[in-house]
């Protein structure tokens, strides 16, 4: 944990193992990584995978996800990141997004992902 963003470190803490660093320096930001149970049946689980993050994180055509070391086993086994082509065409855009659950949080733009 730092004093540079509360918030992340926060976010981090609480939900490290499925967020996603995306993009670096003025570009950066997170991603949330969460599966959605579509149907269960006793043969099999059809489970669709988002991805959410600011709308502005998508924009570009060439995206990069940064994997952390923590999530990587054993440790070295993957490259640091990911470089994704046609970044901007895998996403849907739904406006104006927010949890109804915290009020003080502003309504704003998301993007996500289906994988």
């Amino acid at each position: 944990m730092t004093d540079e963003d509360p918030l992340a470190d926060l976010i981090a803490k609480q939900f490290g193992s499925c967020t996603l660093p995306l993009g670096q320096g003025a570009h950066a930001g997170t991603a949330v990584f969460y599966n959605e149970l579509v149907e269960s049946t006793d043969e099999v689980d059809r489970v669709r995978e988002w991805w959410l993050t600011a709308d502005r994180l998508t924009r570009g055509e060439v995206g990069e996800v940064r994997l952390r070391p923590d999530l990587i086993e054993p440790a070295g086994a993957a490259s640091d990141n990911l470089i994704v082509t046609d970044f901007a065409k895998m996403w849907s855009r739904r406006c104006r997004v927010s949890d109804d659950r915290w009020p003080s949080s502003p309504r704003t733009s998301a993007a996500t992902r289906t994988g």
